[in-house]
């Protein structure tokens, strides 16, 4: 079976993060001559260790550019029949969605209420069980700026669901067919695609519009659990079967225990490895541009979460001198 080298890349980083394989940082305290060697991470998209620390500092910078207004939740899901297409050319299809959906959200603010709205779209490649399920969720304002001030929308609801399914449907495959006709999309038939879209045609795409909520970090920390690490936290391994957590959204939304083979978990986690250079977060509209910063450093963050500060002596207090890196094995010095 073929495994893509980003795969490789990202499994072999993980593995390596925070240990001697990706090389140290060395530090010595000038008083008592106390020696602290600190690992290097990965920094790879699909380590959890690396993860959690950056979707924290995602979530916390996102909050402090929201607008002091009411948002609403916005889900785009794409059709299962689909999800061949998406394996072959995931770059396009994603793009599709980004764009699509966007779209239809700045097109309805500018026609209903002659307002730019502020919109983030997060993409979400896992379901229940780490299964293919490729839907973006959308945080979108409760109004927008007209003339350089903000209106705020009355309704609670942006309005009917039927609306941007059928805008998002249409826009989508527009999208597509622009995608065959520049060619990226080079074993796909024009004929082909429009039979496969006419059979779409017939059923409901998926698209949930949740109320306007006045907390938006709810749904800050919901979407970004998974956006900067791999979408699975703490499981088990018992002869062979991996046991672990996930929501199971039919019926009443609820946490239930999913055990699986060991190599057909592998399969499924690591179908979500993110691809290389990819963007699985874009801001449009009054947010486009807003949420760019430097990152707080890992020490920063430490120092935050535990009241301590991890560069400063633990026997005398001393700040720690830092002396140099070491390298012992090359092979993995590079990251990202």
């Amino acid at each position: 079976m073929y495994i893509a080298p980003r795969i490789f890349k990202a499994v072999n980083q993980t593995m390596a993060c925070q240990t001697k394989k990706l090389g140290t940082r060395v530090y010595r305290c000038p008083e008592c001559e106390q020696k602290k060697v600190v690992n290097h991470t990965c920094k790879n998209r699909f380590c959890p260790r690396c993860g959690y620390m950056e979707s924290r500092q995602w979530a916390e910078k996102l909050m402090s550019i929201l607008a002091l207004i009411r948002h609403h939740h916005v889900v785009f899901t794409l059709p299962e029949r689909l999800l061949p297409l998406v394996l072959r050319y995931p770059k396009v299809m994603y793009n599709a969605m980004f764009t699509s959906s966007s779209r239809v959200l700045k097109k309805w603010f500018q026609h209903k209420h002659n307002l730019k709205p502020g919109i983030v779209a997060v993409l979400h490649t896992s379901g229940f069980a780490l299964k293919r399920h490729i839907h973006l969720h959308v945080l979108v304002t409760g109004g927008g700026i007209r003339n350089g001030k903000w209106h705020e929308l009355k309704r609670n609801y942006l309005t009917r669901i039927d609306h941007f399914r059928k805008r998002f449907q249409w826009r989508f495959e527009n999208e597509l067919l622009s995608a065959l006709n520049r060619d990226e999309m080079c074993t796909v038939g024009e004929i082909e695609l429009k039979r496969l879209f006419k059979e779409l045609n017939r059923e409901r795409w998926v698209v949930a519009v949740q109320k306007g909520l006045d907390e938006p970090w709810k749904v800050v920390r919901y979407i970004g659990r998974y956006i900067k690490r791999a979408p699975i936290t703490e499981q088990s391994i018992d002869d062979g079967i991996v046991r672990f957590k996930s929501k199971n959204s039919r019926g009443k939304p609820r946490r239930v225990v999913v055990s699986l083979p060991s190599d057909e978990f592998l399969r499924r986690l690591l179908s979500h490895v993110p691809l290389e250079g990819f963007h699985m977060v874009r801001y449009y509209g009054v947010y486009q541009g807003r949420c760019v910063a430097v990152s707080p450093s890992n020490r920063e963050e430490h120092i935050k979460l535990t009241d301590f500060d991890p560069l400063r002596c633990s026997r005398c207090g001393d700040m720690l001198v830092y002396c140099g890196m070491e390298f012992p094995m090359l092979a993995y010095a590079k990251t990202g």
